[in-house]
C-alpha cells in the first residue's frame, strides 16, 4: 500500500531518541506512521527479535531505517514478508558470516581507540572523547548530552554475525558519512557498493548524520518511500485490513474501491484479489471518455 510504516532503528551508544531531529522533519513531510524501536543492545539476536516484534505489529508494508549498528539489525530482521525496503544511515550492512566488529577490525575507524569496556563487559565511548569521536559536527552541548546519556552495548554484540542478509532480497538505500570516525568511510563505501543501492548519497558529516544533517536524512528516507509506491499490477490489501490500518470504517473503503473500479483505476480478479489497473489501451480510454465503456463489477 502507499502508506508505508517507517521504523527507525538506532545503533550503539544511543537510543531511539537519537532520531529526535529526523522525526519532526518526516512528520512535516506528511509521514505519520512513524515508529522508533528501542533496542536492548545485548545481542544481535535480542535486537533483531525486538525489531521483529515491531515489524509484526504493522498491518501493512514497512520501511526499515537503521543508523550505525542499527544497520546490522535491519539486515538481520529485514527478511520479514512485509518489509518493503532498507535504508542505511552511516550504518553497518554486513554480509552472511560478517559482524560489525569484524568489519571494523579489518579497517579501524579513526576513533576506534576511544572505545573502552567496563568491568561488566559493556562498551563505552570515553566521555571526554565522545564529541570528537561520534559527533564532531554537533555543538558541545549536544555532544555532552549524547555522551552522558550514551547507551552502551554489551561488548559481545559487536562480534555477532549475520545469518541471512536482507539486503540481498530487499531494495536498499545507503547514506555515507564522509567524516565518520566510528565506521570508516571506506568501509561504508565497500558495504554500500555491494548492496547495489537504489539510492546513494554522501554527506560531509560525522557518524551522527541523523542529528547533524536531519533535513537531508529525512529527504533521503522520503525518496525511499516514494520509490516504494504501488505500481500498476500491484495487489491491493483486503478492504477490511486497509480500513483497520487507516482507522476508518469499512463502508468508506468499500465505496472508495467501488469508485476506483468504476474509473478503471483498479481491477478485481476474483479470488486473486484486487489490483492496481494497468494503463488502459487508447480505444478503451476513448470509450470511457464517451461513456460507452462499462467495466466489469470489481467486487
Amino acid at each position: 500500500m502507499n502508506k508505508l510504516a517507517i521504523i527507525l532503528v538506532h545503533g550503539f551508544w544511543g537510543g531511539a531518541a537519537h532520531w529526535a531531529k529526523v522525526i519532526p522533519d518526516l512528520t512535516n513531510k506528511g509521514f505519520t506512521d512513524l515508529h522508533a524501536v528501542e533496542l536492548p543492545l545485548t545481542s544481535l539476536a535480542d535486537d533483531a527479535g525486538r525489531l521483529g516484534k515491531m515489524i509484526a505489529q504493522q498491518p501493512g508494508k514497512v520501511l526499515l531505517v537503521g543508523h550505525s549498528y542499527g544497520g546490522a539489525v535491519i539486515t538481520e530482521a529485514g527478511n520479514a514478508a512485509n518489509v518493503a525496503g532498507l535504508v542505511y544511515i552511516a550504518a553497518f550492512a554486513p554480509d552472511a558470516g560478517e559482524s560489525p566488529g569484524g568489519i571494523s577490525q579489518a579497517k579501524p575507524p579513526a576513533a576506534f581507540e576511544n572505545i573502552a569496556p567496563d568491568s561488566d563487559g559493556y562498551l563505552w565511548i570515553k566521555p571526554d572523547k565522545f564529541h570528537e569521536s561520534f559527533c564532531q559536527d554537533l555543538t558541545s552541548e549536544e555532544a555532552l548530552v549524547m555522551a552522558v546519556t550514551q547507551k552502551a552495548p554489551l561488548g559481545s554484540t559487536f562480534g555477532d554475525s549475520i545469518k541471512a542478509p536482507a539486503w540481498k532480497n530487499r531494495p536498499s538505500w545507503y547514506q555515507i558519512s564522509g567524516q565518520d570516525r566510528m565506521i570508516h568511510p571506506d568501509n561504508q563505501k565497500m558495504m554500500s557498493a555491494r548492496l547495489n543501492p537504489k539510492g546513494l548519497i554522501t554527506l560531509d558529516a560525522s557518524h551522527a548524520s541523523l542529528a547533524s544533517r536531519p533535513k537531508e536524512i529525512a529527504d533521503f528516507i522520503a525518496s525511499a518511500v516514494a520509490a516504494n509506491r504501488m505500481q500498476p499490477g500491484d495487489r491491493l490489501p483486503p478492504q477490511r485490513r486497509l480500513a483497520q490500518h487507516l482507522g476508518v470504517d469499512l463502508t468508506t473503503v468499500t465505496r472508495a474501491y467501488a469508485e476506483a473500479g468504476q474509473r478503471g483505476l483498479i481491477e478485481a480478479r476474483g479470488p486473486q484479489g484486487t489490483f492496481i489497473a494497468r494503463p488502459a489501451e487508447p480505444a478503451v480510454r476513448r470509450m470511457r471518455e464517451q461513456g460507452r465503456y462499462t467495466p466489469p463489477p470489481p467486487f
